[in-house]
């Protein structure tokens, strides 16, 4: 592993995490382990895949994947200035709200002229846990077509056999196992020490 893992994980505040689609109880600790250290620090976790933790473990030792949620996605408005031009356009902030307001040109702004839909989704970088390339993960929610080369990606595999590797990659074949490299990940990120029933997870 070298600075720039570190530093791409640090500078990102919205951090993906993708799992295998059958992932192993090493991957799912892994997993685990990281959106908690991730969400201390006020990160946004986000799963892409619906992840459920391992039915025979206790459920309170995976409260990250619980209540895994997926990645926030930019609100895109769109008014139809052919039919409702648009002078000027301003938001104000009031009492944890805010309004965007709109001001006609020539005639009232209708709202008919109005759409919504979802735009960017919204990732610094994407960790791939135990999977040698981005096609083995699973993707549950369509992502768009330039999200992958776009969005850093950092593979932690013991393998380091796959598609070409990239600059931030964490591939160790001498560790035994994902658990031992997300330990010495947030050793090396100068985490704060991990909770008793964390470190037990990584036991």
């Amino acid at each position: 592993m070298n600075q720039k893992t570190l530093t791409l994980i640090e500078q990102s505040s919205n951090i993906a995490l993708f799992l295998p689609p059958t992932p192993t109880l090493d991957a799912l600790i892994a997993a685990e382990v990281l959106a908690q250290a991730f969400t201390g620090q006020s990160k946004h976790v986000g799963f892409p895949a619906h992840v459920s933790p391992p039915a025979h473990q206790q459920k309170h030792f995976f409260q990250a994947l619980s209540s895994a949620s997926p990645l926030p996605r930019e609100l895109v408005i769109s008014i139809d200035t052919t039919q409702s031009p648009v002078a000027q356009l301003k938001y104000e902030k009031n009492n944890g709200s805010l309004d965007i307001v709109l001001s006609p040109k020539d005639v009232t702004i209708s709202k008919e002229h109005i759409t919504y839909k979802t735009g960017d989704i919204q990732c610094d970088c994407a960790i791939i846990l135990g999977g040698e390339n981005i096609d083995s993960m699973e993707c549950g929610e369509e992502m768009p077509p330039d999200f992958f080369t776009r969005t850093p990606l950092i593979r932690l595999h013991t393998k380091e056999q796959g598609s070409e590797k990239n600059e931030a990659d964490y591939l160790d074949p001498e560790k035994s196992c994902l658990c031992e490299m997300t330990y010495i990940l947030l050793s090396l990120a100068h985490q704060s020490a991990l909770t008793e029933e964390t470190a037990s997870l990584l036991l």
